[in-house]
């Protein structure tokens, strides 16, 4: 059994100011006064062969999400980024990898989450609890002359983030690629998106805070990818160590 206690700082983009207008009546913009959370969490771990399962809790104080707040005056709903009083979450976790054939492999991650979530939202004690649940697949098929096909996909029932509840999303991906030997490198094909699902649709309802949400966040299409590598140079020189310094840390919170 382990336990940890670590702190999740605000990324820069959430601290920022300024303001994004999505339409004339509704802004998004970053707090300035967004405080670290205290994470404390114990997880428990069992593992069978290849099979493991993971059981933990963790208790963030100050955990941080978008917030819709109502600009009366200006007549302008403003989604912005808040420290919450504290969430809970109870999480259990099957990692299950398969070997159904000589030529199919899949690797099989399944989790059921749940939360409690406590915030003041404009001067009133809220607490909202869900359950949700997912999955992650992922498959491999060697095929004849070289070529391998992967198909993965994931799927997420609907869930609270914040005062936001979101419907359930789901993806699905596809990659070939062809070995082409040692001189001429690989050649890989790439599908993402392919059911076009990677939408989030979600609503806010608290009437007593005059509050009545729906949004949606579109990301890209389909996207289609043709990529060739090859090792060119000596392939016995030792690769050069990699450095993690400070300043790399403050890079990736960017």
């Amino acid at each position: 059994m382990d336990q940890s206690r670590r702190i999740t700082r605000p990324q820069i983009s959430q601290l920022a100011p300024f303001y994004i207008f999505t339409d004339p009546s509704t802004v998004l913009t970053g707090n300035s006064a967004l405080q670290p959370a205290i994470v404390n969490a114990a997880r428990l771990d069992y593992g069978f062969k290849a099979w493991r399962v993971t059981v933990s809790y963790s208790l963030e104080e100050g955990s941080m999400s978008w917030i819709p707040v109502i600009d009366q005056q200006r007549n302008r709903q403003v989604n912005t980024i808040q420290n919450m009083d504290h969430s809970k979450v109870l999480n259990l976790s099957l990692y299950m990898p398969l070997k159904l054939t000589s030529w199919w492999e899949t690797t099989n991650n399944l989790f059921v989450n749940d939360t409690e979530t406590n915030l003041n939202l404009q001067g009133n004690d809220i607490q909202l609890r869900g359950v949700n649940y997912g999955f992650n697949v992922s498959s491999t098929f060697k095929l004849p002359e070289g070529f391998v096909l992967e198909l993965s996909g994931n799927y997420n029932s609907p869930q609270n983030w914040g005062v936001i509840s979101w419907n359930a999303t789901g993806d699905m991906h596809m990659g070939v690629q062809k070995d082409l030997g040692s001189t001429w490198g690989k050649l890989r094909f790439n599908a993402s998106n392919l059911l076009l699902t990677n939408d989030w649709y979600g609503t806010t309802r608290q009437p007593d805070n005059n509050l009545m949400v729906d949004l949606s966040m579109k990301f890209s299409e389909r996207v289609f990818m043709l990529t060739w590598s090859n090792t060119f140079g000596n392939d016995k020189v030792k690769a050069s160590r990699t450095r993690q310094t400070g300043a790399s840390e403050e890079r990736n919170r960017l």
